[in-house]
């Protein structure tokens, strides 16, 4: 039987794969809420366009980013040095 240990992952592994992931839940509900909007006649398609790009553009960042970050917080992720 496989096991999986995640008291043996970096801690900067942990958080990237805990951030990435609220990202992704975070686009779920905004795509919802957005697609809402649209059909109730509250937002226009340009309006519709421009958040979506931008709901996109924060969850792909998202995990560059924190690698970037995460080692000058002092936090050791994992193929950085």
């Amino acid at each position: 039987m496989m096991e999986f240990r995640i008291t043996r992952l970096p801690i900067g592994m942990l958080l990237l794969a805990l951030v990435t992931a609220l990202a992704l839940a975070e686009f779920s509900a905004e795509a919802f809420a957005i697609n809402v909007g649209y059909d109730l006649g509250v937002i226009s398609q340009q309006v519709l366009t421009m958040l979506v790009l931008m709901a996109i553009f924060s969850t792909v960042i998202t995990a560059p980013g924190l690698r970037r970050w995460l080692p000058k917080m002092g936090v050791a992720v994992a193929g950085r040095h």
